[in-house]
């Protein structure tokens, strides 16, 4: 499953990126911004994949003129509810600053609120992660509670699209580009498989 749009491509996970991912993963400066820090193994990778590779989780490789650059995901999607977790690093330290991250969020979130049809999108950043704070802060998200180092942030559609960041990406980025394109699965929510059908 690909999703591409304002620039850039969101391709799901398979196999084969693991240890692309894993290295990414395994970085210090991205290590220090995760709950759990320790070097991931390729058994604790394979393990990983294994358990995410299901229709309540998305996890998508960032492309840029099909250069991988890093993941972003939506995961653990409650139907009953209609929430779910997201997250994102980049693998590529030199992107971190650049406007990929924000295009990748818009991209995700744009997924999440219009083919998942999720209600609220929750993220857990540490309270020493300042900037990662700040930048979720500007894509609509509201601080709901903190739980140890952990800080709980929840966004809603409403909160997204009128938050200052998202509406000057929008005004430069052409939204209805936006195309999701694969093949049905039993590895996609049947939401999903419906909106790839409609583009056969």
């Amino acid at each position: 499953m690909r999703l591409t749009g304002i620039g850039i491509a969101l391709r799901r996970i398979n196999h084969s990126d693991l240890e692309m991912v894993r290295k990414w993963r395994n970085q210090p400066r991205v290590r220090s911004q995760m709950f759990r820090d320790e070097i991931i193994s390729q058994i604790q990778q394979i393990e990983w994949f294994q358990s995410i590779d299901n229709a309540n989780n998305y996890y998508f490789v960032i492309l840029e003129n099909e250069i991988p650059l890093g993941l972003i995901f939506a995961k653990n999607i409650n139907q009953k509810t209609n929430e779910g977790e997201g997250g994102i690093f980049m693998g590529d330290l030199s992107k971190i600053s650049s406007d990929i991250p924000a295009r990748a969020s818009l991209l995700l979130l744009y997924f999440c609120f219009n083919c998942l049809c999720i209600k609220r999108s929750k993220i857990r950043v540490k309270t020493e992660n300042t900037q990662a704070l700040s930048f979720n802060l500007s894509l609509g998200y509201k601080c709901i509670d903190q739980i140890d180092d952990a800080l709980i942030l929840e966004a809603t559609l409403e909160d997204f699209e009128s938050a200052p960041l998202v509406k000057k990406l929008s005004k430069y980025l052409a939204l209805d580009s936006i195309r999701l394109t694969g093949q049905p699965s039993e590895k996609n929510l049947a939401c999903i498989n419906d909106w790839l059908k409609s583009y056969r």
